[in-house]
């Protein structure tokens, strides 16, 4: 049969469709789809088709939005017969048919190598009825783009890819995206992205800004500049490119990511010292009000020690940074702005990519941190804390292209969880660090060795406070990450224009 096909085709966020339809109470009748296409003209497509059962061939010459088709039933051994001069690979999805507002919404939900990739098809009687149709709710809140006239996007097109298209990629380099006097000391990610450009340019961008913050808390460092906080911001900017090197190595050519990971941790390392001694300094006025009044002005010559361990730290810390083997490694982060260090399939859609790490870090993060209990040893605290930074920098990541409103319970929870490792790690380091450090001091007196010992007792108590706390905080965040999850299952975009 012969006949004219007037189509609009449209983009929705990877989502489970067959939930998603039935939360909003939306009829559909489900169809299961496996095709193939065979060598065709430039502006033809010849397709064999497997629904429910039934074969069909269908010829279509034309793109856009109006098409000739025609189409005809042939049998299962013609179907297999062609299978096998095939071009490209078969493509298997599921088609879920709806009307809503008198419009038939077919959403093709695609499986296998296109999987995450969700497409709403309308056909229409003629030209004018197609132009005036926009999707209804709720629909209308997950679609992200027209593709009716972007050739990739076809059914042919994706048989020949070997990873889902972007609705764009730049050459640029990144630094066009920032004015030039953004504030780089903060080590954040600060920008909104499309969630179909591709994740290459999320990453560069991302590297580009978090590197601004290295360099920047370098230099104020090396400048004289005492505020704890320029290292914190270094060390954050640092730990985010890292963790995005580990997650997202795949993406890049040859063992690129993993030798700049290694050399990256390297640097960090030499940082612990100095950022030990900023929190002892910090906190030592805590401590002493910590200590009983028989105490009290005992840890004087233990407070000179300490800042002169600071200031030793500090001298250390500025050689380092000075060093030409410190300043090429940091340089080597400049590398992730260019294109030529990442593969292929890095030219896929962000959000698909980042929306399946972040649920895979889920469930990973859901299975070690229940194992934990009061009696864990502190390293087994220790990792569960830094599987809890990967999640929460994903889900910052994530927040760029998504609804960021979504994400506020969600990131408040990580923070919390992470604050409270955080500060269970510092007290295992400090009540460590605070015996070898007394330990070496000739000056102590008795009584000074009595207030350490209390001291020690008292963080050994504090910690015991943090697990029950982390155990009692990772419920919650169990059951609303449930409910994140669930909004990951079709989740929406912040505003961004249509590409």
């Amino acid at each position: 049969m012969k006949k004219e096909e007037i189509e609009r085709r449209f983009l929705l966020y990877p989502c489970r469709v067959k939930s998603f339809l039935k939360k909003n109470s939306i009829k559909y009748e489900l169809l299961k789809i496996k095709q193939f296409y065979l060598p065709s003209l430039e502006n033809e497509a010849i397709r064999y088709r497997k629904e429910n059962g039934k074969y069909i061939k269908t010829i279509k010459r034309g793109e856009g939005l109006k098409r000739e088709e025609i189409e005809k039933r042939v049998s299962k051994k013609e179907f297999r017969s062609f299978l096998k001069k095939r071009l490209g690979r078969v493509i298997k999805k599921r088609r879920y048919k709806a009307k809503l507002g008198g419009t038939v919404y077919e959403i093709d939900e695609f499986k296998g190598f296109l999987k995450g990739l969700s497409i709403l098809e309308a056909e229409f009687e003629n030209e004018t009825e197609a132009l005036r149709f926009k999707p209804v709710p709720p629909v209308s809140g997950i679609v992200s783009d027209e593709i009716t006239s972007l050739r990739k996007f076809s059914n042919k097109a994706l048989s020949l890819s070997s990873f889902i298209p972007s609705l764009k990629c730049e050459e640029k380099e990144p630094f066009v995206f920032f004015k030039k006097d953004e504030n780089f000391y903060k080590a954040s990610l600060s920008f909104e992205y499309h969630p179909f450009y591709c994740l290459r340019d999320l990453l560069r961008i991302s590297f580009y800004r978090l590197y601004g913050s290295v360099s920047a808390n370098t230099e104020a460092i090396l400048s004289g500049d005492e505020d704890a906080e320029r290292l914190h911001q270094f060390r954050v900017a640092l730990r985010k490119t890292r963790t995005f090197l580990s997650l997202f190595s795949p993406f890049f050519k040859k063992d690129f990511a993993k030798k700049l990971e290694k050399e990256l941790s390297f640097v960090m390392k030499k940082t612990n010292a100095k950022r030990d001694a900023d929190v002892y300094v910090e906190k030592i006025a805590e401590y002493e009000k910590i200590l009983p009044e028989e105490f009290k002005n005992s840890l004087e010559s233990f407070k000179e020690s300490l800042f002169a361990v600071r200031r030793k730290e500090s001298e250390k810390l500025k050689n380092f940074l000075k060093s030409s083997k410190t300043r090429k490694s940091l340089r080597k982060i400049e590398r992730l702005f260019f294109a030529s260090v990442f593969k292929e399939k890095s030219l896929s859609p962000s959000v698909i990519s980042v929306k399946k790490l972040l649920k895979k870090r889920y469930e990973k993060i859901l299975k070690k941190a229940d194992g934990i209990s009061l009696s864990s040893s502190s390293k087994e605290f220790h990792k569960i804390r830094i599987e809890f930074k990967k999640l929460r920098y994903l889900s910052e990541m994530l927040s760029l292209i998504l609804d960021a409103k979504e994400f506020e319970r969600w990131r408040k929870r990580l923070k919390e969880i992470q604050t409270v490792l955080g500060e269970h790690q510092d007290l295992v380091v400090e009540r460590e660090r605070l015996k070898i450090l007394f330990s070496i001091e000739e000056k102590n007196d008795e009584k000074s060795r009595k207030a350490v010992s209390y001291l020690r007792k008292s963080m050994k108590k504090e910690i015991m406070k943090k697990r029950e706390l982390f155990i009692e905080k990772f419920k919650v965040f169990k059951k609303e990450g449930e409910e994140f999850l669930n909004f990951l299952s079709c989740p929406r975009r912040n505003s961004f224009e249509s590409a």
